[in-house]
């Protein structure tokens, strides 16, 4: 692969990562599934409006309300003592005795068997 597509590659994947963030930021996102690599090796996957969100991890799971947050957008679950904080394509889980993990937002669409296999982005279902 050249340099030129890699970078619009790149580019596409910052954009898709920024539009899903100010989406969330801006309120104004339906349910919108996500999913994240782990520095733990494990897929962390969620789906989000602006006031709630469910997340998985493995087999544990949370349901999470949204907290303010000055420029980040920041999810709790007070009764599992969980919380996500996502800003741009990063996002930090903490759960109350375990340690941080931090993930990468997946843009399906630029994984690299999709890339192989020439598959195009589909649109988001409504």
């Amino acid at each position: 692969m050249t340099a030129v597509p890699m970078r619009l590659n790149l580019k596409l994947a910052v954009i898709g990562a920024f539009a899903f963030t100010c989406a969330v930021l801006s309120g104004t996102a339906n349910a919108a599934p996500s999913a994240w690599r782990c520095d733990n090796g494990q897929e962390l996957v969620g789906e989000f409006t602006p006031k709630a969100g469910q997340l998985r991890m493995g087999d544990q799971s949370w349901s999470l309300q949204r907290v303010r947050d000055v420029g980040e957008a920041r999810y709790v679950d007070r009764r599992k003592g969980a919380t996500l904080t996502m800003a741009r394509s990063q996002a930090v889980l903490t759960v109350k005795g375990q340690p941080s993990v931090g993930c990468k937002l997946v843009v399906r669409a630029l994984e690299p068997d999709a890339m192989a296999a020439g598959r195009r982005a589909q649109p988001p279902e409504r």
